[in-house]
């Protein structure tokens, strides 16, 4: 590996830990979730410093290159955070989808019980409405039945 090329993950790694601990001072991303990318950001730097450790691991898995060792090692570790963010995302649908339909039962409910009550103000059989309100009600009642042309009583 160049002096160059090695220079340069130094620098990127340190501008990854920067930026992620920027990130999570200004609350924009979770501490969980930059846990990866301070550990990824950790292991550029090791092996920018250290590039022999991709020597020896490529020779153990017998890759024909170093380059291609270090493809598919990168590869691995962005599918299983790929896999983990699916992970998430499934839970995090399924509780969207319960607190919907938890707050669509909530809902109805409450529609159901203002429309009892509004039906039993009407008819003047409410037990929650004071007195007063249900004779005022109760002369609504009679008002309109007496502009209708229905007896009122």
């Amino acid at each position: 590996m160049t002096a160059g090329l090695r220079a340069t993950l130094v620098i990127a790694s340190f501008l990854t830990l920067l930026f992620m601990a920027r990130k999570v001072r200004s609350s924009k991303i979770r501490l969980e979730d930059s846990i990866f990318w301070f550990c990824f950001a950790i292991l550029l730097l090791v092996v920018s410093i250290f590039p022999g450790i991709f020597y020896l691991l490529s020779s153990i898995a017998g890759t024909m290159s170093v380059a291609n060792f270090v493809f598919l090692f990168f590869i691995f570790i962005l599918l299983i955070s790929c896999f983990s963010l699916s992970v998430r995302i499934s839970q995090l649908d399924t509780k969207l989808r319960d607190l919907t339909q938890q707050l669509a039962i909530e809902r109805f409910e409450r529609y159901s019980n203002d429309k009892k009550h509004h039906e039993a103000a009407t008819m003047g059989d409410c037990p929650n409405i004071p007195n007063t309100q249900k004779a005022d009600a109760g002369k609504l009642n009679a008002s309109r039945k007496s502009r209708s042309g229905v007896d009122a009583k």
